[in-house]
């Protein structure tokens, strides 16, 4: 058990976009805090709040510099937290994400090995999940701040999702806010208003345009469309899947086939 984030990704990411978001977290890395909020959960005693530093180093925690290149982008946490007198560490599990996904390698399983099922496949789309289980220590601040970057960069391309929720990732939204003027959240939240009106499509015509339209979006702005195309409503100005909408509305008079 523990506090985890997930990403579907293809076996291969487009390198000038990858490039891109390189740089995206050699500048997250470069604007954090020294120090973030940290709580425990004693299992009997209340919880404690304390100001833990936030060190960023190698893959392997503890030690080392962050690896950003054209091959991968990987870090840990560091450093200690003091709690009533107890020594806490602060790292866990690596944010490690490759450009180009290999699959662990693991031996023949033996027969009727009940493990055997469990070794990482693809989907049905061919993409693979990587997952990265910070346990909310410091380090998860450039972990999400660089998740909500990696979405930007590939909107249609990766897709992330999280143990936690919006509240969980606010400090990474106001970093990237902080870094790069805005931020959309990765993934969808369950239990949100539903998508409705030409001023939203409008709106995520303008995001997609831009350049800011985030993963989830995406799928919601295809989804507005086909509704408007189903529906054989006006063409949306300027978009292209609005213009093709004439050919495939029935016309005026006449039922639409089943």
């Amino acid at each position: 058990m523990g506090y985890e984030h997930y990403l579907w990704r293809p076996p291969e990411l487009d390198l000038e976009r990858w490039r891109e978001w390189v740089g995206d977290v050699r500048q997250i890395l470069s604007e954090l805090p020294a120090s973030v909020p940290k709580t425990y959960y004693p299992l009997d005693g209340s919880p404690v709040t304390v100001r833990a530093p936030l060190v960023v180093t190698g893959p392997i925690g503890n030690e080392g510099r962050p690896q950003l290149n054209d091959g991968r982008v990987a870090f840990n946490g560091g450093g200690w937290a003091d709690v009533e007198g107890q020594p806490q560490r602060l790292w866990g599990a690596s944010f490690w994400v490759d450009r180009v996904y290999g699959p662990p390698e693991f031996d023949p399983p033996l027969p009727n090995d009940p493990f055997a099922d469990l070794e990482p496949r693809p989907d049905e789309r061919g993409w693979w999940c990587e997952s990265y289980k910070t346990n909310q220590r410091p380090y998860d601040l450039p972990v999400t701040a660089s998740l909500i970057r990696l979405a930007h960069r590939f909107p249609e391309g990766v897709q992330v999702s999280s143990d936690g929720g919006p509240e969980d990732w606010q400090a990474g939204l106001e970093l990237c806010r902080q870094v790069f003027g805005h931020a959309e959240l990765p993934f969808a939240v369950d239990g949100g208003p539903d998508a409705a009106g030409p001023d939203r499509l409008n709106d995520l015509l303008a995001k997609r345009d831009g350049g800011r339209l985030a993963p989830h979006e995406a799928g919601e702005l295809r989804d507005l469309l086909d509704r408007d195309l189903e529906a054989g409503r006006e063409a949306v100005p300027g978009d292209e899947a609005g213009r093709q909408m004439d050919d495939r509305a029935p016309a005026a008079g006449h039922e639409a086939e089943p």
